[in-house]
């Protein structure tokens, strides 16, 4: 912080050449695998229409832990600990893999 105001340390910009396929094919990977899986979102988040089907279909379990921001590990942890110990619970994921 830099006179009260916040100084980036990191051009954005320069990392551009890398944006286009950041998340291309996440989707169809976390999809096709084949185990229990979870998606946690902030409550503003929104899923794009691929996951929205696949979670209508029952493709995986989907949370909302409401007032916390896009780092929701940060800002909420002891709800994200919660949400991750009740899924570990539910698919009965031994210990050695959790």
């Amino acid at each position: 912080m830099k006179d009260g105001k916040y100084v980036w340390k990191t051009d954005l910009k320069a990392s551009k050449v890398h944006w286009e396929g950041w998340f291309k094919g996440m989707n169809e990977k976390f999809l096709a695998t084949h185990t229990a899986k979870q998606i946690i979102f902030a409550a503003s988040e929104r899923m794009d229409k691929e996951l929205t089907v696949a979670n209508m279909q029952g493709k995986f379990k989907f949370v909302v832990i409401p007032e916390v921001g896009h780092a929701i590990q940060e800002d909420g942890p002891k709800e994200m600990a919660a949400v991750i110990e009740k899924f570990i619970d539910m698919f009965k994921i031994p210990e050695k893999y959790a």
